[in-house]
């Protein structure tokens, strides 16, 4: 799932022509936020933003498999 929405991110890049500054910006907050969505249910990492546990049962391929907001 990761890998898919550096795909689909990338295509989106590409496609809008995205100055590279703002481009790394995007794929950065992308990536972090993918990264809280899975640590925040295995508590593997210290966390970089999201530090609540999610309520009751989750899975990591749903929290990532969420659509993310634009940059």
């Amino acid at each position: 799932m990761i890998t898919e929405w550096n795909s689909i991110a990338l295509d989106a890049i590409k496609a809008d022509k995205t100055p590279p500054p703002s481009a790394a910006r995007c794929l950065a907050m992308m990536h972090v936020a993918m990264f809280d969505a899975c640590n925040g249910i295995g508590r593997n990492y210290e966390p970089y933003f999201v530090t609540e546990k999610p309520a009751g049962v989750a899975s990591k391929e749903t929290a990532i498999a969420r659509r993310p907001a634009a940059c």
